[in-house]
């Protein structure tokens, strides 16, 4: 009985969209991973461009680059938001 009605919390809250099956966290976490990187590889080619540019320079390049990561991220949110939407 203990077994059935854990399992039944566990199906309610799929169902409400509370819990997120493991695949799914599986391939969101996959496309997370992914944008780090992608994020991370971008950094490491701008630096070298940046080396001896004027403090302002290298603040604006910095700044692009962070406007991509939170691009990515707020991406990555509305996927799950769009998850937990689904009917």
């Amino acid at each position: 009985m203990v077994l059935q009605n854990a399992k039944l919390k566990v199906e309610l809250g799929q169902l409400k969209r509370e819990l997120i099956p493991a695949e799914e966290v599986s391939h969101l976490g996959a496309e997370l991973g992914s944008a780090i990187r992608k994020v991370l590889t971008r950094l490491h080619r701008v630096a070298p461009s940046l080396e001896g540019q004027p403090v302002p320079v290298i603040e604006e390049r910095l700044k692009e680059e962070e406007d991509e990561i939170l691009k990515q991220l707020h991406t990555l949110d509305e996927r799950l938001n769009a998850w937990q939407r689904k009917d």
